[in-house]
């Protein structure tokens, strides 16, 4: 499976083939498929940004006609995208620009820094100074407290609509309401919202559940506890629906079918 990726230059839009839609495809097959470094093939170097094409493989290949990809490689090739080589055997299509487009911009920059640093650049990289290392600390440890003070703030205001939630439902349902949010209750909600989803079923399972609706020990504090919130999302207080017939009933159908 082929990995990576390629560039698509703004200057595309002004393309005079842009809104042929066979020669775009084309264009944009050609950049994805070309050698991105020099290779050998046949006896020959194939150069990065060239490839070797067979008409009616290639025609395969890109889902056109024959005559398709001979028409549409000329447009390319009279507008300057590609030039063309061909022999008895095969035919190489170059991109024209794909160095350009492709390497000739930050990457090359990045490359040659890379490849030839200053002596500053070295000394630098290897031994930062102690401002630096201080200043990256500190951006790290700002950074954090930012993300941790924006957690706890989403955090507090996903428990505060849990709590004027459950007191709405709790009325609707004839269930005590609770008067405080305290820390204790604050931890628990918290507990409970990695999935806010649980919170939904939970409720409606609740108001669907004669046994629950009618336990006087049903409350807040009771619900949220990790075994019994979880004992209700799997549908342990829910409405038996019943399947069976009585022993008695059973015995009655018995007997009256022997007297038949």
């Amino acid at each position: 499976m082929e990995i990576g990726y390629i560039k698509l230059h703004r200057s595309l839009l002004k393309w005079e083939w842009y809104d042929d839609f066979n020669s775009l495809k084309m264009l944009i097959h050609l950049l994805l498929t070309v050698n991105y470094k020099d290779k050998k093939w046949h006896g020959i170097i194939v150069k990065a940004g060239s490839r070797v094409i067979g008409r009616n493989k290639f025609a395969d290949e890109i889902g056109l006609t024959i005559q398709q990809v001979r028409t549409t490689l000329k447009k390319l090739e009279d507008s300057g995208e590609i030039t063309i080589k061909t022999t008895n055997k095969f035919t190489v299509v170059g991109l024209v620009k794909w160095e350009q487009l492709q390497e000739r911009d930050a990457d090359v920059t990045n490359k040659s820094t890379n490849k030839q640093p200053t002596n500053n650049q070295q000394i630098t990289n290897k031994q930062p100074t102690n401002n630096q290392q201080i200043t990256t600390t500190k951006e790290s440890k700002e950074y954090k407290e930012r993300k941790e003070s924006k957690e706890l703030k989403n955090n507090k205001t996903l428990v505060n609509e849990v709590f004027s939630s459950y007191n709405l439902f709790a009325e609707n349902n004839n269930l005590p309401k609770i008067q405080k949010l305290t820390d204790a209750r604050k931890k628990l909600v918290s507990a409970r919202l990695k999935n806010p989803e649980d919170l939904k079923k939970v409720f409606e399972k609740i108001s669907n559940s004669d046994f629950l609706l009618n336990g006087s020990f049903v409350s807040f504090d009771w619900i949220f506890k990790q075994q019994n919130f979880l004992k209700i999302l799997e549908g342990n207080y829910d409405n038996k629906t019943p399947n069976k017939k009585n022993h008695g009933e059973r015995l009655q159908e018995i007997y009256n079918s022997l007297n038949q």
